[in-house]
């Protein structure tokens, strides 16, 4: 019976029967080498319908079938390949490892271990779109609870409309929002284990478990859609959700954390920090968007951004000194926990809700020079002469004053970014790092060129430089290019006021050339 329900459930289109009927057709391709059996099936199908043995009710739920099962086997392949069981499972095999690193007592390897993240996550412009909001939660869900192969999915299998630069970076940050809860929940099972082993110094640790950050809303290579008031506006946004996020998480813990009369005045002194802060946030925001209305101007809303009135804090300093002394303050083990994974929270991530990553392409760098410069030895930036002068303009550049009308009037969109991270480091956020990457890096006088940027601008000391490789050549070429960047004193100098270098592999050029696995392991 059951066998019947489900054939008369695919009606005249019996998927397995057609595979069947593929796979037969492609036997015959040693002998008929110009045979294409998906072409051969197609039009078979496309003569029954024009025949009228099966309708278009029939191919529609043909697919329909073969798009749920795709997508639940994609969901059941994500579930095996993070190896997930539940959340009990993951949390105690976490801390299994956790301990395990503290097995020998040895505080300062411990410390040397977790306090370097060794993991980076990055949400990427090139999201796959054809899946909608409701679809991907679905997915998620199957991931999460298992499930037949075949079961249905109940969801249309096309994309939300319309796709927008807003929608983009609500996705993106709806799943920075996943990755703010899984953090703290692995930061507070983190807390107790180590204090398990330590005591009170674990709670002096600033673990990095793994860095997350987004490009969506800043990145400008291949597109000119994004203008830089956008990138402003959703980083103060993002700023915006963050100390909210931190206040939500605070107010939700203030219940465990007792009456004592330190714990009570520290509470206040958070409270209201982060109560001001958020103020003068939502200040800002209704400045920018106000921006050419009702004949608001971009010089009334920077004055606005620029005032210094003590409210906006561009430093999570005053804030993790505040949980710091609660942490202290408090009894609770418990409560130390939580608090240090909130406070840890706020360390990862800054002022925000996650890392942030510019992006331009070589040419953009590159083109962006010439027009600065002005000068013919500009044209072939590859001679060692120009890479020369390059080192040397380094060594003399001094840095510039930047504002927003500085922005607003640059027309070069790598030279604009630079002067974007200035805007955000003054005003925004002075501590978080910035990631500045460049697609299509083949020359180190391109990565040269961004050190002198990063250093006429003033940012030299806040963003991270980082040459993209993605295609095959680059990957063979990237650690010659490195090598030859770091024969010079000027990038050198560089590293080590960033105290690292950055480059990075992958993302969509990756994937659509070599693979992403190949990407992985050339890596």
């Amino acid at each position: 019976m059951l066998e019947e329900a489900t054939n008369t459930a695919r009606g005249k289109l019996d998927e397995f029967k057609l595979r069947d009927e593929l796979r037969a057709l492609r036997t015959k391709i040693p002998d008929t080498p110009a045979l294409n059996p998906i072409v051969s099936l197609a039009f078979d199908l496309s003569r029954r319908l024009e025949a009228g043995d099966i309708g278009f009710e029939d191919v529609h739920a043909l697919s329909v079938r073969l798009m749920d099962r795709a997508c639940v086997h994609r969901a059941r392949h994500l579930r095996e390949h993070v190896g997930y069981i539940d959340d009990a499972t993951t949390y105690k095999e976490f801390a299994d490892y956790v301990e395990h690193t503290a097995k020998d007592g040895d505080f300062d390897a411990f410390k040397a271990r977790w306090e370097r993240a060794r993991t980076g996550i990055v949400l990427t412009a090139h999201p796959t779109f054809g899946l909608s909001e409701a679809l991907s939660q679905k997915m998620a869900e199957i991931a999460l609870t298992g499930g037949p192969e075949n079961q249905p999915v109940g969801t249309p299998h096309r994309p939300d409309s319309p796709l927008t630069l807003d929608y983009e970076h609500a996705s993106a940050q709806t799943a920075v929002k996943n990755l703010r809860d899984a953090y703290i929940d692995l930061l507070e099972r983190f807390y107790r284990t180590a204090a398990g082993s330590f005591g009170d110094k674990a709670f002096a640790l600033a673990p990095q478990l793994a860095t997350f950050a987004s490009w969506v809303g800043y990145d400008l290579d291949g597109r000119n859609d994004i203008g830089w008031s956008f990138s402003f506006l959703v980083r103060i946004k993002e700023k915006q959700a963050a100390l909210n996020d931190i206040r939500d998480r605070f107010l939700a813990l203030r219940a465990k954390l007792g009456d004592g009369a330190e714990v009570q005045r520290l509470s206040r002194q958070i409270t209201g920090k982060l109560d001001l802060a958020i103020a003068a946030v939502d200040e800002q925001i209704t400045a920018i968007v106000q921006v050419g209305r009702n004949g608001v101007t971009l010089a009334e809303a920077a004055n606005l951004i620029t005032k210094p009135d003590g409210y906006n804090i561009v430093s999570t300093e005053p804030l993790t000194t505040l949980f710091e002394a609660m942490i202290a303050a408090v009894p609770d083990e418990d409560a130390k926990c939580a608090l240090a994974a909130l406070c840890g929270l706020l360390k990862a991530t800054g002022l925000g809700t996650a890392h942030i990553h510019l992006r331009v392409n070589a040419v953009q760098i590159n083109n962006a020079f010439r027009a600065f410069v002005h000068e013919p030895w500009t044209h072939d930036l590859t001679e060692r002469q120009a890479l020369a002068r390059i080192v040397e303009m380094i060594r003399t550049a001094k840095p510039e004053t930047v504002n927003f009308e500085t922005l607003d009037l640059e027309t070069a969109t790598a030279i604009r970014q630079f002067a974007l991270a200035a805007q955000i480091a003054k005003h925004v956020d002075r501590d978080t790092p910035i990631r500045y990457l460049i697609a299509e890096s083949e020359s180190p006088a391109t990565i040269l060129i961004a050190v002198f940027f990063a250093k006429l601008f003033g940012v030299e000391k806040i963003v991270d430089i980082s040459p993209l490789f993605e295609t095959p050549t680059a990957l063979e070429t990237g650690p010659r290019l490195v090598e030859r960047l770091l024969a010079e004193e000027a990038y050198r100098e560089y590293v080590r006021g960033r105290g690292r270098i950055c480059v990075q592999t992958g993302y969509s050029d990756a994937g659509r050339f070599i693979g992403q696995i190949a990407a992985g392991l050339a890596h």
